[in-house]
């Protein structure tokens, strides 16, 4: 399995320590070291200038003690290392995230520098993007390619988030060195950040919740593709019936009729909004992901093409207690 990308080249030394006096680095960037307050110690992060010929050989504590005073310019009594890791910029995405039965996710589909915590995130949305495809495939019930799709959406997801997470890295290296070549890049991004028009979309691309997906045959709206908000329905709320059933979610307008979505009933279920909660629309498919596989108006017969696109063929089905499918791929 390919897993091409750039090898490392800056490693970065991570701690959970307890200092002996709490109050003696506050939170924040402190000459070279980064510190992060959490209940009962504190993690420090800073550059490893001498990384080991080896970089899997353990921290430690010494040798940590020793770079964490060199980039403060000063001694710090630490009374106990909790962990001590550390970690490179390499940058890496798997060729294909789908080798017959064989399927990749998380670090192993994946490796990127830690920038924006995003790691998990990442690996969390893998998971569920593939799981339940890999359920109706399971059982017999996805539609033709749906199992595929894990590979297109997934790795545009990870090219994107490999993107953004070494255009962090390299201005955090960059940062505070005589060269300065990388300083207007960094004063437009500031600007950018804080401008009303452009913070939103920035901060959705270094977290990667704005990742968003093909949603063939929807209306166009803004939601086509992208992380559905939790807009309150009538009764339950929209976050746990993904959660609870598995399978996806028909939110609809109070007044609209969702008939076409009833021979689907054993893998999405059908939830009433308020009337006028959905922004322009009547409808709107969430896939188990949260995802919104299409948008439009409930009688539309584009919503039953999406329904068999995403869910398979009409009932009645089988996806609780069918008996799995021994030539699909798991």
């Amino acid at each position: 399995m390919a897993f091409p990308g750039t090898p490392p080249r800056r490693f970065t030394l991570a701690g959970d320590v307890v200092l002996a006096d709490p109050g003696a680095l506050p939170f924040g960037v402190t000459g070279g070291v980064f510190a992060v307050p959490r209940p009962g110690y504190v993690r420090l992060i800073t550059a490893d200038p001498r990384p080991p010929a080896d970089r899997d050989e353990p921290v430690t504590p010494a040798g940590f003690r020793r770079v964490v005073d060199a980039a403060l310019g000063r001694h710090l009594e630490i009374a106990e290392f909790r962990w001590l890791t550390r970690f490179g910029d390499g940058a890496r995405l798997a060729e294909r995230l789908r080798h017959g039965r064989i399927l990749l996710a998380g670090d192993a589909a994946h490796v990127h520098p830690p920038a924006g915590a995003v790691g998990v995130s990442a690996a969390v949305d893998d998971a569920v993007n593939l799981g339940w495809k890999l359920a109706l495939t399971v059982h017999g019930q996805a539609p033709d390619g749906l199992l595929e799709t894990y590979h297109t959406e997934r790795h545009a997801a990870g090219t994107a988030l490999l993107r953004a997470t070494r255009a962090q890295a390299a201005l955090a290296a960059r940062e505070g060195r005589e060269d300065e070549d990388l300083a207007p890049v960094r004063e437009l991004l500031a600007h950018l950040a804080t401008s009303e028009d452009t913070a939103g979309p920035l901060a959705e691309t270094v977290t990667a919740v704005g990742t968003r997906y093909p949603a063939p045959g929807s209306s166009g709206h803004p939601w086509d593709g992208r992380m559905v908000p939790d807009v309150p329905p009538a009764g339950e709320g929209l976050l746990p019936l993904p959660a609870r059933t598995g399978g996806g979610v028909l939110l609809v307008d109070g007044e609209e009729e969702p008939a076409a979505a009833a021979p689907w009933a054993d893998r999405v279920a059908v939830a009433r909004t308020r009337p006028g909660a959905l922004p322009g629309i009547g409808a709107v498919l969430v896939r188990p992901d949260g995802h919104a596989a299409w948008t439009g108006t409930p009688g539309d017969g584009a919503l039953r093409e999406a329904l068999a696109r995403w869910f398979g063929p009409p009932g009645p089905g089988e996806f609780s207690g069918a008996r799995p499918n021994a030539g699909a791929a798991g």
